[in-house]
This record gives structure tokens, C-alpha cells and sequence, in this order.
């Protein structure tokens, strides 16, 4: 599909630019022609005027309407008239003369008189290198040959005849319609792809549009009947005209002008205005401006149709050629530089010896300066037409060569007139390459697929902007399937495909190892001479060729076998026997719930297939599996079913020789799994052992496939007790003693503080955080204290007092001592047992309790103080109440 946004340059100036240059060479009646050289056209004698010549008898007789076609650059393709087509060395294609003995004609007092007919040229769709040559027999004659009035198409090949060209014979002088007026035009489809061809019906209003395809031109138009009838000879001659947006269809004849709206989606017109009436008007001739706003007759007329209205467009009415009579501009067409030219006819001389031009014709009035009389012909004489083209080619387009992925697609544009351009390509994947500014430029697209191709072309300040979608083809990646195969007691057959994706895709050279040449492959049994058959295609594209290969076996009936198996393993290999194998197959192995466990394919002759088989998990024990293995060949599936018998291994494994960091007894469990045996080592097979002291345990296990012996040894370690005390307060300058293990003296502890001291006591001088883990055989215990400041400490006279002392006279932590630096007018202390009775008091502030009562050691333990004393600084009473541990 292309979609575009036209907005017509104001052609104000040209620069010299190669383009789309389809209308580069005209010839035309009698035997005049021009070249555009790249800015103008320029008088060209070379035509060969024998194809506008006819003899018949001792008569010679002409036809007026010609028409020409060049390739993108300007080079002339070929040229001809209804009667033969010319190559571009100027000669008749081998198969182009005559096309139909045209030329003269019988009214009905046997009179011959002129005849007149019109064509155009339409390219192929999708057939970059084919046009449609579409010619009409105009109405109300009756022809020597006997063949009716009407259109009637030719298709020209440019790649026969060594690349000259030539006329396809299958498709010569094929019959489109019958009795047409003398007039035709045609204008792209709006899918971008195809054409709509226009003609109208003799004595009739009707129009027909026919769809123009690559496969031909439909038998069914579309017709609308709109406007005035014609029953006279003289209004069934004129033009028909689409403009360049192929939205808009001007008919001119002898008495009027009709406008009509045109749907190139549905091929409809519709909003019929007339121009009345023709003063001083020439029926031979009609053309837009290159933005559709202006439209021109011969004479020639101009009329403004950017003003809304009928009666609007009818009083712009103005005839540029101020001089009346003849000659007259007719056979108005657009050249690639956007002005409109035309033959100077001189009606009294019955020919034109030069050109007329409209070199500004999109301007209003006098402004598009009409010129008369500039381009000579050289000697050679104009009629009163001159090539007709489609008016598309002057509406600003792109194109690209054939584009196949992983190569170079070629852009080109239909104007010369362009400034500057702006391309992007719909690519991000390109990176940088997505956009361009050359004129002509290429471009790797990165994939396959539809890509949305922007054209954005400034003339001056106006922009023309173009979407288009560029369909990347992929060069042919054949896949012809999987190999297959026929049953020998069977009649079926086999059906082989490209396996090329898309109808684009799919055009191409197809090439079977047997000869045929179809798209598809068909076998039966007896084509087949050997098992396996090789079957081999090569497919040939625009973007390159392949080939794929497969094979047909003929297939056997086939037997098969699975056997019953035990198996101790936790995975066994289940093989089915198969008998007279002679294809490829597909094995499915089913379990006993119906589920697909395993598919096997075999693309080699095979005598067995296998599969490996794994212990469901489910509990463990003696677990059964109800297999079956269903094999498929082209005959047809073959089957067999056994049981799979996982027997259990023994299992009676105890834990690792292990610490127990506790006194409380613990149960070694017995796993219990159906089809094995377990036995303690003091014969108990109970399902699980109690374990309450450190010792060896040992379990036998035993099932059909092994015994297992295993022993593991234990031992009970009691936690050694830990406690730091309470969180404490303390005066800055006292001292704690951090004790964990009071109770556990003389056990192989070890000891780790996270100051990272390992000793058994810590002794604190500061607040903070202290933990402290402790080690027994493996088995440990942590404890932790939190140290603080007191609140009521007075600076000078704080008591250091520690929480333990150890009296063994090692010379730390022996004694228990207020230490006060202060004077004092009292003091008083007091230390008490667990029973509140008072072991020991002094008031003196030097005191040193040494852990013992009238010379006797006190026991280990936990007492409790009270210090109360009065500083002389502040003549207040302070009291301190703590404890205090003695450990020996």
C-alpha cells in the first residue's frame, strides 16, 4: 500500500537532475519529435513515420495519435501507433507490424474518411520490464478487417529480442471493449500497485474504468453514468484527462467541458460540473497544472479550479493566445520539467512546423506565460496530438529496484525539477544509513518485511512529501519439509512444497529432480523406484536461487515387542524389538496414566528403539510402571505394553559421628521404606532408637537388591553455664570485672570476647557493649552485659567499686575498696550476705575488705553493699548499693 502527500511545486526555476524520466522522448504525427536533454526538450528527427502511414489500394491514410515510452533515465524504450510498435534503433518490432489493419474507414455512402484513434501506455504491475500498449477504433465506423470499434491491448516485453524488445504473441490485440469514443487515460490504483484504465461508451454517458493488474485488464468495469449523451460524430472526439493526484477526470469534447471527482480506490466519479459554453475553444487538448489547480484545452483556455465553484470556475474562463484565428496550441502534455507543451496548428496548412509552451503553468492568468511558437521542429510536422502519459509520472514519486534483503536497493525520483531531498528509509536497525540526501541514493535494508520509506523534496519553499511502503523480499530459503513416506499396501499419496512463505516470494523458476516444473510435488507408490527416493528442487528468484532435498520411503507393516523388567538401578533402558522396519518412524512411549513420556524419531532404517526409563519419584519402595511404546510409520502405528519393576535399594543410613551439646535424649528415626529390612545393633528393628549417653549406634538394612551396614558415634556435652550479670552503672573511673563462667572452674573452656580478648575475666574500665562466647568441645553458649554511666557521679568523689574480687593473693582483684579521693565529712560501709546479715562494715574511707569474717574466707558467691558518705564540697549524703562476687 502507498500513501502520499502531494503539495505541488511552484516551478519557479530547474536544475539539471536525472529522474523518472518515462517522458523523455515524443514522437508523433506526422513525423515530428522531441527530446528533453535535461532542462528543455529539443526538435529530435530520428522517428521512423512509416507506423503512421497506411496504403490501402491506391490510397494512403493516417493516424493522428501516437504514443512513446522511456525508461527512468531518459532512454527511449519504444514508441507506435495502433498499427505498429517501433523499437529505439526506429525499428518495427519483429512481432509489432501490424497490429490491426487500422487506418481507413467506410461512412455509410462508401466514403473513406480519417481515422482517429487514442492510446496510452501502462506499465506491468510487478513486471518492471512489460507496459500494456492500450489503443482505441473510434465509434461509429465501420473497418475493412471487419473488426468492430473499441479498445483494444498489447503487451511489449523489453527483455525479448536481445533487450530491444517485442511484442508478446499471446497477448496481442486483446479485446477490452467495443465501441468507445476517441478518448483515454489511465491513473495508478491508490494501492500503488495497479491502474485504472478510462474510456468512454459511444452514445452513452457511460464511463468505464477497468482495473489494470499484472495479470491483465478485467472483463467487468466499473462503470458511472454521468453527463450528456452523444449521438453526433464530432462530441465523441476530445480528451479524457486525469490529474496528476489521480483524484480529479476532465473530459473535453466539441461542445463542453466535464469535471468529475474520481475514487481511485473504487474507481467511481461522482460531483459532476460543466463548463459552457466552449467560445473559441479547441476539442484537441486538455491538461492540468502540475499542482491540479489550473486546467488548460486547446487554444489554449486556462480555468482556475482552486475557486470553489462551478460558475466560478466557468468565469475564469481566459484564452491566453490574444491573437484570434489560427494557429492554435493542441495536443497539450506535461514534460518532465513541468511545463506544458503543445503542437502550433495551423488549420489552414492542416500541420504544425513548431511548439507552443506554458512554462509557469501552475501561475494564474497571463502569469503562467504562455508562449507562442518556441520550439521548431526541425522541418518535421506536428498534428493535432502528441503523446499521451500517464499524468502520475509528473506527480512526485519514488521508486526502487528490485530489493532483496543483504543487498543494495536502488532509489530514484520521477521529477527533475527538485532542489534538495530528505530520505528516510523506516530502517532504525540501519543506524546512521536510516536517512540520506542524495538525489539517487541505495540502501541495505536489515531485514525482511514491509518497510515505510518517507521521501521529503523541496523546490524553492515548497515540500513535497511522498510514503511509500518498500516490501523487502528475502532471497529463496527452500524447505521442502520433513522426509515422508507411502504404506506399499495403500494407495496414498505424498504432496511436496517450497515452503516459501509469501506470494512474492513464491514467484520464481520451479525445477524437481523428476523434471516437472510446478509449484508442488506429487508422488504415489509407483513413483517410486528405489526406497528411499531422493526428491530435489532448485527454486530461481530475482533475489537468487536454492535448493532443498527430502526423501520418500516406501513403508512395511510392521511387529514389535517389549518385555517385563526388574531393575534395582534408579534409571533403567527399555528397548522394543521391531520386525521388518523399512521406513523411518516415531516411537511414543506411554505410561500407565495415558502421559507421552518419550518420542524418538528415526530417519535411519532401525531393528529397536530405546528409551531411558528414570525411578518415578514417587515414595520410595518397590515401585511398578505399566509401559507401553507405540511405533508410527506410513502404514499406519504398531504397539506393545510391559511392566518396569523398581525394586528398592537399602537405605538404612545414620547421621555423621556427631557432638551432642546437651543432656536430654534424642530418637535416631528409621526410614521405614517398603521392601527393605532394618536392624539395630541391640536387635531392636523398631522405628526409630533412643540415644541418652554418649555411645556407639549401629543399623543393618537389607532389600533383594543389597545390604547396608552403618554405624555413627555420639557424644553428650553439657553447656557450660555462662553469665555476665545484670547490665551494671559505673563512674568513669571505676573498674568491673566481667566474670562468664563463675560455677565452671578447672573445665577446658575457651574463651572469645569481642574486644577480641580471649581470657576467662574481663576487666572494664569504660561503658559499652560486652559479649563473650564460650567454647566446650565444640558446643557453645554466648552471653552479653551492657556497661553504663551512672548518673549521680560527682567529679573528685566517685567510688570505684568492683563488681568481683578473687582473694587468693595474686596480687588482682584481691581486695574489695571504695577508693575515694575526696575529703568527707561521714562515711559509713556496709557488705551483707544472700541473708541480709552484715559480714563486714568500716568507717573508714581507706577501707580493704579482703573476702573474709573475723579471719575467716568467706564463701564463693554473690554479697551485697551500701556505701553512704558526705563530701565536704557539697555537705550532701551520697549512697552507692551494688554487689559484689567473690570467687576463690
Amino acid at each position: 500500500m502507498r500513501s502520499a502527500i502531494v503539495l505541488m511545486f511552484s516551478f519557479l526555476a530547474w536544475t539539471n537532475v536525472i529522474g523518472q524520466l518515462e517522458s523523455a522522448n515524443w514522437y508523433f504525427f506526422s513525423d515530428a519529435g522531441i527530446k528533453y536533454n535535461g532542462s528543455v526538450f529539443v526538435a529530435d528527427t530520428n522517428q521512423n513515420d512509416s507506423t503512421f502511414y497506411y496504403s490501402i489500394g491506391n490510397n494512403t491514410y493516417t493516424s493522428h495519435h501516437v504514443c512513446s515510452m522511456s525508461d527512468a533515465t531518459g532512454q527511449l524504450l519504444f514508441y507506435g501507433s495502433s498499427a505498429a510498435i517501433i523499437n529505439r534503433e526506429h525499428r518495427s518490432m519483429p512481432n509489432g507490424l501490424p497490429l490491426m489493419n487500422v487506418g481507413v474507414q467506410f461512412d455509410p455512402n462508401g466514403k473513406s474518411t480519417l481515422a482517429e484513434e487514442g492510446s496510452i501506455i501502462i506499465p506491468r504491475p510487478n513486471h518492471p520490464n512489460q507496459y500494456y500498449f492500450v489503443y482505441l477504433r473510434t465509434a461509429n465506423r465501420f473497418y475493412t478487417d471487419g473488426i468492430m470499434a473499441g479498445a483494444f491491448a498489447t503487451l511489449v516485453d523489453m527483455d525479448l529480442d536481445n533487450g530491444m524488445g517485442d511484442v508478446v504473441d499471446t497477448f496481442k490485440n486483446v479485446y477490452v471493449r467495443d465501441s468507445t469514443e476517441e478518448k483515454i487515460c489511465a491513473t495508478p490504483h491508490a494501492n500503488g500497485v495497479d491502474f485504472w484504465l478510462m474510456v468512454r461508451q459511444s452514445f452513452t454517458n457511460n464511463y468505464h474504468a477497468f482495473l489494470v493488474t499484472e495479470s491483465g485488464i478485467s472483463s467487468t468495469p466499473v462503470t458511472t453514468s454521468l453527463g450528456i449523451v452523444h449521438t453526433a460524430l464530432g462530441p465523441m472526439q476530445g480528451n479524457l484527462r486525469f490529474n496528476h493526484k489521480g483524484t480529479m477526470l476532465a473530459h473535453l469534447n466539441s461542445e463542453r467541458i466535464e469535471l468529475y471527482d474520481f475514487d481511485n480506490a473504487t474507481g467511481q466519479l461522482s460531483n459532476l460540473r460543466t463548463l459552457l459554453p466552449f467560445t473559441g475553444g479547441v476539442p484537441a487538448g486538455l491538461e492540468f497544472s502540475p499542482d491540479d489547480s489550473k486546467l488548460y484545452t486547446g487554444g489554449p483556455f486556462q480555468y482556475d479550479l482552486s475557486v470553489p465553484t462551478q460558475s466560478a470556475i466557468q468565469a475564469s474562463e481566459l484564452w491566453l493566445d490574444v491573437t484570434l484565428g489560427s494557429p492554435v496550441m493542441v495536443g497539450l502534455q506535461m514534460g518532465p520539467n513541468g511545463k506544458i507543451y503543445g503542437n502550433c496548428w495551423d488549420n489552414n496548412s492542416q500541420h504544425a512546423k513548431y511548439m507552443d509552451v506554458i512554462h509557469r503553468p501552475n501561475e494564474l492568468g497571463n502569469l503562467c506565460g504562455y508562449q507562442d511558437s518556441i520550439l521548431f521542429l526541425e522541418g518535421k510536422t506536428g498534428g493535432i496530438s502528441v503523446p499521451k502519459f500517464l499524468s502520475s509520472y509528473f506527480v512526485t514519486n519514488f521508486y526502487a529496484d528490485t530489493v532483496c534483503v543483504g543487498q543494495s536497493a536502488e532509489f530514484y525520483i520521477n521529477f527533475t525539477f527538485i532542489d534538495s531531498v530528505f530520505w528516510n528509509f523506516g530502517d532504525p536497525a540501519s543506524g546512521a544509513n536510516n536517512t540520506d540526501t542524495a538525489l539517487a541514493p541505495s540502501h541495505v535494508f536489515s531485514d525482511t518485511g514491509v518497510f515505510t520509506v518517507t521521501l521529503i523534496a523541496q523546490n524553492g519553499v515548497k515540500t513535497d512529501t511522498v510514503i511509500k511502503n518498500i516490501y523487502v523480499k528475502d532471497v529463496p530459503k527452500l524447505d521442502l519439509g520433513p522426509n515422508q513416506d507411502l504404506c506399499s499396501t495403500g494407495n496414498d499419496t505424498v504432496v511436496f512444497h517450497a515452503g516459501l512463505p509469501t506470494k512474492k516470494l513464491r514467484e520464481g523458476l520451479y525445477n524437481w529432480s523428476n523434471g516437472s516444473t510446478d509449484s508442488t510435488l506429487v508422488l504415489t507408490k509407483t513413483d517410486l523406484v528405489t526406497s528411499p527416493t531422493e526428491i530435489r528442487l532448485t527454486f530461481t528468484n530475482e533475489c537468487g536461487s536454492d535448493q532443498d532435498t527430502a526423501l520418500v520411503y516406501l513403508s512395511k507393516p510392521l511387529q514389535i515387542s517389549l518385555n517385563n523388567v526388574q531393575t534395582c538401578e534408579d534409571s533403567v533402558v527399555i528397548t522394543a524389538n521391531i520386525d521388518s522396519n523399512q521406513s523411518p518412524i516415531t516411537a511414543y512411549w506411554i505410561n500407565s496414566a495415558g502421559d507421552t513420556v518419550a518420542t524418538e524419531k528415526q530417519n535411519n532404517l532401525v531393528n529397536a528403539v530405546s528409551m531411558l526409563l528414570p525411578r518415578p519419584d514417587v515414595a520410595p519402595g518397590i515401585v511398578a510402571v505399566n509401559l507401553t511404546v507405540a511405533v508410527v510409520n506410513g502404514c499406519g502405528t504398531f504397539s506393545d505394553s510391559a511392566t518396569i519393576t523398581f525394586l528398592p535399594r537399602a537405605d538404612g543410613y545414620l547421621p555423621n559421628d556427631s557432638v551432642y551439646c546437651s543432656e536430654i535424649p534424642f530418637y535416631v528415626l528409621n526410614p521405614q521404606t517398603n521392601g527393605v529390612s532394618y536392624q539395630w545393633h541391640d536387635g531392636t528393628d523398631g522405628p526409630q532408637y533412643r540415644i541418652d549417653s554418649s555411645q556407639t549406634v549401629s543399623l543393618l538394612s537389607f532389600s533383594a537388591c543389597d545390604t547396608l551396614n552403618d554405624t555413627f558415634n555420639v557424644e553428650f556435652v553439657p553447656l557450660p553455664y555462662t553469665d555476665l550479670g545484670r547490665d551494671t552503672a559505673i563512674c568513669l573511673d571505676q573498674e568491673v570485672v566481667l566474670y562468664p563462667t563463675p560455677n565452671r572452674t578447672g573445665q577446658d573452656l575457651n574463651f572469645g570476647w569481642n574486644d577480641g580478648s580471649t581470657d576467662s575475666i574481663l576487666l572494664v574500665t569504660d561503658t559499652g557493649l560486652y559479649s563473650v562466647i564460650v567454647t566446650l568441645k565444640g558446643c557453645v553458649v554466648h552471653d552479653s552485659i551492657v556497661i553504663f554511666q551512672r548518673g549521680d557521679c560527682y567529679d573528685g568523689c566517685k567510688p570505684r567499686l568492683a563488681n568481683i574480687i578473687t582473694p587468693n593473693a595474686d596480687g588482682v582483684n584481691d581486695e574489695f575498696a571504695s577508693f575515694l579521693d575526696c575529703p568527707l565529712e561521714a562515711y559509713q560501709l556496709q557488705i551483707f550476705n544472700r541473708w541480709g546479715q552484715v559480714v563486714f562494715e568500716s568507717t573508714e574511707p581507706s577501707f580493704r575488705w579482703d573476702g573474709s569474717v573475723n579471719g575467716e574466707s568467706v564463701s564463693e558467691g554473690t554479697y551485697f553493699y551500701s556505701i553512704r558518705f558526705t563530701p565536704q564540697t557539697t555537705n550532701k549524703e551520697v549512697e552507692y548499693r551494688g554487689s559484689v562476687t567473690v570467687v576463690r
